[in-house]
């Protein structure tokens, strides 16, 4: 009867704290120490019955986090002033906390040392972090049933020992991938993007992962999230997927006469993209333009990951563009790529630049060189790509970066129709060197809108420079 009273007592006093409308002047109180309670928690001059509830959940759970294990409170109102009354009980101290049987390497990669909490307060929000830590570590290499505890726990007096135990349970390998549903893509490509390779060690953060990296696959749909059945043979994956149509081809053919000889010319744009083919995830894009009687442009690439089952992939690209009767310029580059983990790759790339003109008309008996020239380099060249976002073909937040190195030889070729005199003055071989940056970043703004902030840029570096070596960026494309 007695304990029904009290808990009436208490739901009346916090009611009635609850209908009051003024603010109070919040005191704090140690009744078993000097230590000065204003210093640990940050407590308004004036506040209201609620925040003084919430200010002593908070001191209690930061002197818990001092060692203060037994602290206890209580709040008496005075009108207008609440005073937070505190006995601190005695501080325990860490006299030494070992790891029993955890391995030494899983401390050394979680970035603990126990043996530096020796004469330290003990810290009831750091042990549970500890603990939480150690058992991830263990679930992420195969041991999903593992269980972390503290054993030998001994006082003397405010002096706290305790062991540290693991019960690391079978170990659980991968069986296999089991794809329900979809046809056109190939188990070894998933075993590559999701990072789950058979007979290797389960991961609980890599399965957990997986429905993240299913959605950023254009040509799969996810039917509903993944699951696991573990067994003695190991652990089998089930993906539940639906094949996506994600080729494209799109565009738009027409003639064009000729204005001086009447001809009828092939004019229009069109875009090809090919993904998934051969069930591997490679990719093909090609996009053919023109708009003009004597200008067009071509581009083409393609990729191909996961060779031979690895993290190295190739791609390469061939560019194609000639501009009205004044040159054209012809491109191409292979390259090889390495995937570092989900979000950064680099490539290595072998490239040629072909520059010629098209016209020497009216250039025989010019006294200086043209804007343009017939210019020949080969380049190598280093990247790095950076990639994180929450949906990658339709981001609202992350980033999205590329950058490329890339140095080599420059050759710039005689032409016979030109006054050979002309080139006395340029260095004909010469050092090139390339630096280009694409860098995007997301911002998430209300519930389906987002705000993006760019720069695509790049520099060329070396002897004069003519005017169809240069980069070529912007066009209607980049206009949203």
């Amino acid at each position: 009867m007695a304990a029904v009273r009290f808990l009436l007592t208490s739901i009346f006093w916090l009611f009635s704290l609850s209908l009051f409308s003024q603010d109070y002047l919040l005191e704090l109180k140690n009744l078993s120490s000097e230590l000065n309670l204003n210093e640990l928690v940050n407590v308004e001059t004036a506040t209201d019955s609620n925040s003084a509830l919430k200010t002593q959940q908070e001191l209690i759970s930061i002197l818990q986090s001092e060692g203060y294990l037994e602290a206890r409170s209580t709040l008496e109102v005075d009108s207008p002033v609440i005073q937070l009354q505190v006995e601190l009980g005695p501080q325990y101290i860490w006299s030494k906390l070992s790891r029993g049987n955890v391995e030494p390497e899983a401390l050394r990669a979680l970035g603990y040392k126990l043996d530096l909490r020796t004469k330290k307060a003990v810290n009831v929000r750091e042990i549970r972090k500890l603990r939480e830590a150690v058992l991830r570590y263990y679930e992420n290499r195969g041991y999903p049933f593992a269980g972390v505890y503290y054993d030998s726990l001994s006082m003397d007096g405010n002096l706290v020992s305790a062991s540290m135990m693991v019960d690391l349970n079978q170990y659980i390998t991968i069986d296999s991938l089991v794809i329900v549903g979809a046809e056109k893509v190939k188990p070894s490509y998933l075993y590559n993007s999701l990072n789950i390779f058979p007979g290797k060690a389960y991961s609980e953060e890599k399965f957990v992962q997986s429905p993240a990296r299913l959605s950023e696959i254009p040509f799969v749909k996810q039917l509903k999230k993944p699951e696991v059945l573990f067994s003695k043979e190991g652990a089998q994956v089930f993906l539940y997927l639906e094949d996506k149509k994600a080729n494209d081809i799109q565009g738009i053919v027409g003639f064009l006469p000729n204005a001086q000889t009447g001809k009828i010319t092939l004019s229009g744009d069109v875009k090809l993209k090919l993904m998934n083919a051969l069930g591997q995830g490679e990719y093909f894009n090609m996009n053919w333009r023109k708009l003009q009687e004597n200008t067009q442009d071509l581009k083409v690439e393609a990729t191909y990951p996961y060779l031979f089952n690895t993290s190295f992939g190739l791609e390469g690209k061939v560019f194609l563009y000639r501009r009205d009767t004044l040159f054209n310029t012809f491109e191409r580059s292979v390259g090889a790529n390495y995937r570092l983990s989900q979000y950064h790759s680099v490539v290595v790339k072998l490239g040629a630049i072909n520059n010629n003109i098209l016209s020497t008309y009216g250039l025989q008996n010019a006294s200086s060189l043209p804007e343009y020239a017939d210019v020949q380099t080969s380049q190598y060249s280093l990247g790095y790509k950076g990639l994180k976002l929450d949906y990658r073909y339709n981001p609202r937040s992350g980033r999205d970066i590329a950058l490329e190195f890339g140095a080599g030889n420059r050759r710039i070729q005689q032409n016979p129709d030109i006054n050979p005199e002309l080139y006395d003055s340029l260095q004909l071989r010469s050092s090139q060197y390339r630096i280009q940056l694409q860098a995007d970043r997301y911002f998430a703004l209300f519930k389906r809108s987002s705000f993006k902030t760019g720069i695509n840029g790049g520099s060329i570096l070396g002897e004069e420079v003519f005017q169809n070596e240069l980069y070529r960026l912007g066009g209607i494309q980049n206009l949203r």
